[in-house]
């Protein structure tokens, strides 16, 4: 089973971070938007997996504001799949 360790999900101000999750675990994940400034941005996942870095951006907020969308990210041996899905 694959390892996927230090995972670190932020919206460029407040983050979210995980030890480890081993192959087929599921998790939630709800990002605080305290302090996050009235302006643009979007989010960024980094994580290990073989002792290889990846760094992925994904998503958009507008204004300091989380659009009405959730995502579904899942990492592969060589890829991560993001998904957006509307509320």
């Amino acid at each position: 089973m694959d390892v996927i360790k230090n995972i670190s999900i932020s919206n460029g101000v407040n983050k979210e971070e995980l030890p480890k999750l081993i192959s087929k675990d599921k998790v939630n994940i709800n990002l605080s938007f305290e302090d996050v400034p009235r302006a643009d941005g979007g989010y960024q996942i980094i994580y290990f997996l073989d002792s290889k870095k990846y760094v992925k951006n994904f998503g958009y907020y507008s204004n300091g504001v989380p659009t009405n969308s959730t995502y579904r990210l899942e990492i592969k041996k060589d890829t991560i799949l993001i998904k957006e899905y509307l509320r």
